[in-house]
């Protein structure tokens, strides 16, 4: 598999996982981005997305 496939098969992936997340997100606070991220303001930190993430990436911080 060349490199250009790789990283679209990654994106499609990294699309997929936020899906998965977003929708289990009761704030709705994950936004699309390089990388994704969790606006904190808005978080109740109730670890939905660490735990359905299917790709674990998700950090527990602190």
């Amino acid at each position: 598999m060349d490199a250009q496939t790789c990283l679209k098969k990654l994106e499609y992936v990294g699309v997929l996982a936020f899906a998965t997340v977003d929708k289990n997100c009761p704030q709705r606070c994950i936004e699309p981005g390089t990388p994704y991220r969790i606006q904190q303001n808005h978080c109740l930190h109730c670890g939905n997305c660490f735990t359905v993430c299917p790709i674990k990436a998700v950090e527990k911080r602190g």
